[in-house]
């Protein structure tokens, strides 16, 4: 399972949402974006597999929908550029000017790989270079970071037996000098199951949309002011409350906000920067 497979999985929990009209969810920007998602989707439901990874980079542009009295209000936008974990190791001017176009990451980890094999710690402290890397060049520019380190294929970890535990001590080195650095991170663990229904195979995703929420949850944290516009607050509230920080906002708040402080006339007011808020994959 790699990054635009994790991107298609959050994608399809997402829309899976739709049928009990949330107050508040994710879609694509474009139509370029959706399509990509869906063929993704398309090709696992007709070949029983995962799709073959990418190899160059890819913009997919997503917003955040609230509903409320008068209808639907985009609160912000963010950009998502996926992109291949070897760009990162190249030592030219690429890399760097996709960090200080951004404001957060995914790095994606092969739990699988991490909890069996050994030889998996070299690659393991190559990843780890990266992320310092990427966390220096933020660092440098004053530019708040946030960083979701994402464990794939935790479903094929069997059940038990101190799984996370190891997970979480082969991975101390990395976590433990974001840590001390006093640099936004968290530990995600994330399956995206194949399951066969009827005639196709279909997704079942566990710990994406978590992921996705938090990251975004998070810049939004780091970019807006507290208090600085009723929205930005409402949003951290409803984020905070779907990451199990806080109990969730009481019912109606969304629309009694939208009746009292009409909807910002700029997508974003208050909530994200500009340009918009980015979250890559490493």
């Amino acid at each position: 399972m790699g990054k635009t497979v994790f991107l298609a999985g959050s994608y399809a929990e997402w829309r899976q949402t739709q049928e009990a009209r949330p107050a508040a969810w994710f879609d694509c920007d474009d139509q370029t974006s959706r399509r990509h998602l869906e063929q993704v989707l398309a090709y696992i439901g007709r070949t029983g597999h995962y799709p073959p990874a990418t190899i160059k980079v890819t913009d997919f542009h997503f917003h955040l929908r609230v509903r409320h009295w008068s209808g639907q209000k985009t609160l912000c936008h963010f950009d998502w550029q996926d992109i291949p974990g070897e760009l990162c190791e190249q030592p030219d001017g690429r890399l760097r000017a996709m960090v200080l176009n951004s404001h957060g990451c995914c790095v994606f980890l092969d739990a699988l790989a991490l909890y069996n094999r050994d030889d998996y710690a070299d690659r393991l402290q190559t990843i780890l270079e990266m992320v310092k890397s990427i966390a220096l060049l933020a660092a440098e520019a004053g530019l708040p970071y946030a960083f979701a380190i994402v464990l794939t294929k935790c479903d094929l970890l069997a059940a038990g037996g101190g799984g996370r535990g190891r997970l979480i001590a082969r991975l101390a080195p990395m976590t433990g000098w974001l840590a001390a650095r006093r640099i936004d991170c968290r530990l995600f663990f994330v399956g995206m199951p194949l399951v066969r229904e009827a005639q196709r195979v279909v997704l079942r995703p566990v710990g994406a949309t978590e992921t996705l929420v938090w990251l975004v949850g998070r810049i939004v944290d780091l970019h807006s002011p507290a208090g600085r516009t009723p929205w930005a607050a409402a949003l951290r509230t409803w984020v905070r409350s779907l990451r199990g920080e806080r109990p969730p906002p009481e019912p109606g708040i969304l629309g009694r906000l939208a009746q009292r402080h009409p909807p910002p006339p700029s997508a974003g007011d208050g909530i994200e920067p500009s340009p918009p808020e980015s979250a890559g994959g490493s």
